[in-house]
């Protein structure tokens, strides 16, 4: 786990790190989470990018490359579009909320 501010998004909103779970099992919550995070990017991005550009993403995916490898990737290809980066980041937040949110309803029904 490395410190960019999606880690940390992440960490914070799911409480990895601090103790409630043992390590492995904070490790898999980050890796589940941070994959379906990758899953939303990639949605992002269907109508941004060029076929070429859909099949390098697809490429990393099936070579099993790490989500980080594949959100820079993606970033490189989004260097045009204007405000990207802060579309991406209040995307992606959203969606670590709303995910907590639903574990949280689906846990309590």
């Amino acid at each position: 786990m490395s410190g960019n501010w999606l880690d940390v998004k992440i960490k914070n909103t799911f409480g990895i790190g601090v103790g409630l779970r043992s390590k492995e099992e904070d490790e898999q919550i980050f890796n589940k989470v941070l994959n379906l995070v990758v899953e939303e990017i990639i949605n992002f991005a269907q109508g941004k990018l060029t076929k070429v550009q859909q099949n390098m993403i697809a490429k990393l995916i099936d070579q099993n490359e790490s989500p980080e490898i594949v959100i820079r990737e993606l970033m490189i290809y989004f260097k045009g579009v204007p405000n990207v980066g802060f579309r991406i980041r209040k995307r992606v937040e959203y969606f670590v909320d709303s995910l907590l949110v639903n574990i949280v309803s689906v846990k309590h029904e």
